[in-house]
């Protein structure tokens, strides 16, 4: 019941660090004026701190996919103690009978981050390959190249079986956390 909460709480929490850090990292670097008259000037990176910037983004997908699959699999975990743990004949102390979703987070937290963190790096790995490619679209469209109709139908398809991708890795992750708080 509380699962969906902490971690939202816990991923908000999350966003706003990341969120001044990647502000923060903009900003390291030589500032120059805007030619294009925008409001906000340009920043020279070197090479160092832009691996830093596109690292940190990387981590940024990873971190909130984590907590998506820390959802996952505490509300596994919970159902699992509570369909199979239950009653006089069962395993379990008294952590475990009262209080199932405390035993979920302590069993992701003890015993089974590395297969929740695994499964979120696939995760943000598809997440993003879709950004990269909205990139690419964009950039496309800036150019005009994306005028072409096989050009669109091809970013089309290329969108769909991503998001096909996407919903294929987001289900084996959930299958897959099923079945290691069934194990």
């Amino acid at each position: 019941m509380f699962v969906p909460v902490i971690n939202t709480i816990l991923a908000l929490l999350w966003i706003l660090v990341w969120v001044l850090s990647v502000v923060y990292l903009y900003s390291v670097g030589t500032v120059t004026k805007n030619s294009n008259g925008y409001p906000w000037s340009d920043v020279a990176w070197e090479t160092y701190t832009e691996v830093t910037w596109y690292t940190n983004l990387f981590w940024g997908l990873w971190v909130v996919a984590f907590f998506v699959s820390m959802n996952v699999f505490v509300i596994a975990a919970a159902a699992v103690i509570w369909y199979f743990q239950q009653g006089d004949d069962q395993e379990g102390g008294p952590k475990s009978t009262k209080n199932p979703c405390c035993t979920g987070y302590c069993w992701a937290v003890g015993w089974h981050l590395g297969s929740i963190a695994f499964g979120s790096c696939i995760l943000a790995v598809v997440w993003a390959i879709q950004i990269v490619m909205l990139y690419i679209e964009k950039k496309m469209r800036d150019s005009g190249a994306a005028k072409n109709k096989c050009v669109e139908i091809l970013f089309k398809y290329i969108h769909y079986c991503l998001a096909c991708f996407e919903r294929l890795i987001k289900f084996l992750n959930k299958q897959a956390f099923i079945q290691v708080a069934l194990t």
